[in-house]
């Protein structure tokens, strides 16, 4: 729910809940996730994205990629990635999460990127 001042609509959670359904009304319109994703995280942060983009379910493209990777920076998930304590597993997680992002930047479906030895979602 969006916050705003008490008895009073904020502006920024009207936006954000009309993208948001309109995101929810077209999962096959990447550019609409996009804004959407934009949106949520100047007005929920960064956990916000990473929840949305790891429960997938709609299409993604170059800005929904830059979306996610943001919030990954954001949140401090990233670091998760180039651990020196992971090692080879690290790596390949790395190597996972990139080729992912690729698949996704080319119009692929948004989902998750699980660490290896992480409990699927």
């Amino acid at each position: 729910r969006a916050m705003g001042l008490p008895g009073l609509p904020s502006r920024g959670g009207k936006r954000l809940r009309e993208l948001g359904e309109r995101a929810q009304q077209a999962p096959g319109n990447a550019a609409r996730q996009y804004r959407y994703l934009r949106e949520l995280r100047r007005r929920r942060g960064p956990p916000a994205v990473v929840s949305r983009v790891e429960e997938g379910g709609f299409k993604a493209n170059p800005g929904v990629v830059v979306e996610y990777l943001k919030a990954l920076v954001g949140t401090g998930q990233i670091d998760a990635y180039a651990s020196p304590h992971r090692g080879a597993e690290g790596a390949r997680d790395l190597q996972e999460l990139l080729a992912r992002l690729q698949q996704q930047a080319r119009g692929g479906p948004a989902g998750p990127v699980p660490l290896s030895g992480a409990p699927p979602p």
